[in-house]
């Protein structure tokens, strides 16, 4: 962060300052009349919870002394609507209920009354599911509900006999009593909460307040504690709205005042401080010292004057170091080129081990075995001695072309003018001269067209290894080379029925192996060996690309 910008950001919190302390006995005050604000919100809550309870004590009595009565058992048990007419019909208006339900432990309805002539219920406002669902969860409830009459409020309880105070007995039926929160009753609730009240949709209810009234809510919550409606408490704040406006117009004072001193401050502070940070800065923007003679002027903060004398021997130095680092970049860059040019001669070199490995070795090593067997064959069968010693003469003749290919810089060009399938012939029947087996090919040109000829050139040396491995090692009498799709990807096998071996006592893998795993990774394959002492080995590469 620069001088500069911490000197607004000063001037800035100087303004800060200046209004929060003018300001501060306003701010005391309107906290004030939030808190008292905020005290009358809770009061009247506290208020309305209270006389919403006390209103729903009558009916909540209703239910609890009726329940627990022996008379209220037999009346469930014998359906007496004599009884029921002079006990309970007569007792809605004392407790403010506009209708009763009996019903019996299944839930199947027994009795209903409702108060006078009134009939705004044609059904209980609850079916047989939901209401042993809501007693079977809270056996003595209130819970509020729509019906075609308007919002009841429901209060329930089982019936139980009059000895069983605490209520462990099973229920021998339910009562459930209704009060209608009608106009009236909201007007009877409004009064004692010194407020306007009504019944709000549960969507889409009204969030504003002016000045002048605020705005309570209190849900009413059916059986799922979801909202059936939301009661409203509107009242009067007049009186707090004027102390809001007073204290508004004190601050538009406060604010007057505080700028004033904020102008003043702010106009010597750009002529004794900014402006001089202004040349010194223009001067390290543009590199340019001469910018910095209007600050070694007599009569200039000597303080200033000697910030202007550092920068000029700073930018001397400067220059200095500049050429040492030039300088520096280009010895660095030439030690990275040198040693760029030691990496990519050992990749080469281990990149022709690799293939010498693979083919030369391979090939000398065929051709070395071949000759060892000429020996014996020349007094038995000259003929054939004579065969294979041509064999060995073209197969050495193969090979010192490939060194030189090698030496050249060159791949192996066993694909050229061939297929792939060609290509695998022409290397098992090679390796068959030297160890007579038999060999099963399965390649499809049209698979194998699949395949770029980079891709080509490492299966084929895979190929190579694995068939030496199987014939030198193994004693393989068969081998098998295919080509097949595998979970849509082309695999490439080699599989013999050689002696085999066990992977686990394996301790570390020879060049061969080591190679071509690392050929299978070039080509974004993956190589596994699969082999059983005496029942041979699988070598199988797992070509990337997905085929259709």
């Amino acid at each position: 962060m620069s001088l500069k910008l911490r000197l607004l950001l000063l001037m800035g919190l100087l303004l800060g300052l200046i209004l929060g302390g003018l300001s501060l006995l306003q701010l005391v005050e309107r906290r004030q009349s939030a808190e008292l604000l905020q005290d009358v919100r809770r009061e009247r809550m506290e208020t309305l919870e209270r006389a919403m309870e006390m209103q729903g004590d009558a009916l909540q009595r209703f239910v609890n002394d009726y329940t627990l009565w022996d008379e209220m058992v037999d009346f469930v048990r014998t359906g007496d609507r004599a009884w029921a007419k002079i006990n309970i019909d007569v007792s809605l208006e004392t407790f403010e209920a506009v209708a009763v339900w009996i019903f019996r432990p299944d839930g199947d309805l027994l009795y209903e009354a409702h108060l006078g002539d009134w009939r705004g219920l044609t059904r209980p406002p609850l079916g047989t599911a939901e209401l042993l669902g809501w007693l079977s969860r809270t056996p003595r409830g209130r819970i509020f509900v729509e019906s075609e009459a308007g919002v009841l409020e429901l209060c329930a309880a089982p019936v139980q006999p009059s000895a069983d105070a605490d209520r462990e007995t099973p229920a021998q039926g339910w009562m459930v009593a209704a009060r209608l929160w009608s106009e009236a009753h909201l007007e009877t609730l409004g009064k004692l909460v010194g407020g306007q009240l009504r019944l709000m949709e549960s969507e889409g209810r009204e969030t504003g307040e002016s000045e002048t009234t605020m705005r309570l809510w209190r849900p009413l919550a059916s059986m799922d504690g979801r909202a059936v409606r939301w009661l409203e408490l509107k009242y009067d704040v007049a009186m707090w709205a004027q102390v809001l406006r007073n204290d508004r117009s004190e601050l538009w004072v406060f604010a007057g005042s505080g700028l004033l001193m904020f102008a003043f401050l702010s106009a010597a502070l750009v002529a004794w401080v900014l402006k001089p940070l202004g040349l010194i800065d223009l001067s390290l923007a543009r590199d340019d010292v001469g910018v910095l003679q209007p600050l070694l002027r007599r009569g200039v903060s000597a303080e200033l004057a000697r910030v202007a004398r550092m920068i000029e021997a700073s930018a001397a130095q400067k220059a200095v170091l500049c050429r040492e680092v030039v300088e520096r970049r280009k010895v660095e860059q030439a030690l990275r080129d040198r040693d760029a040019e030691v990496q990519r001669a050992y990749a080469n070199l281990a990149e022709l081990g690799r293939n010498l490995h693979d083919s030369v070795i391979q090939s000398l090593y065929a051709t070395g075995m071949g000759l060892s067997s000429v020996a014996k064959l020349c007094r038995t069968r000259p003929v054939e001695a004579v065969a294979r010693l041509e064999q060995a003469q073209q197969t050495l003749n193969e090979t010192i072309a490939e060194v030189r290919r090698f030496i050249a810089g060159m791949e192996p060009e066993a694909l050229k003018d061939r297929t792939f399938r060609q290509a695998v012939e022409e290397l098992v029947n090679r390796m068959r001269a030297v160890y007579p087996c038999a060999a099963t090919i399965d390649v499809a040109d049209g698979d194998a067209q699949l395949l770029t000829l980079p891709v080509q050139a490492h299966a084929l040396q895979i190929a190579r290894e694995a068939l030496s491995n199987a014939l030198r090692h193994g004693a393989a009498k068969h081998v098998r080379i295919g080509l097949v799709r595998e979970d849509g990807r082309l695999a490439f096998t080699v599989e013999d029925d050689g002696r085999g071996f066990d992977p686990a006592n394996l301790l570390k893998p020879g060049l061969g192996l080591t190679n071509i795993d690392e050929r299978a990774r070039e080509i974004g394959g993956r190589l596994t060996v699969s082999s059983t002492p005496g029942k041979g080995t699988i070598v199988k590469l797992t070509l990337p690309r997905p085929v259709a």
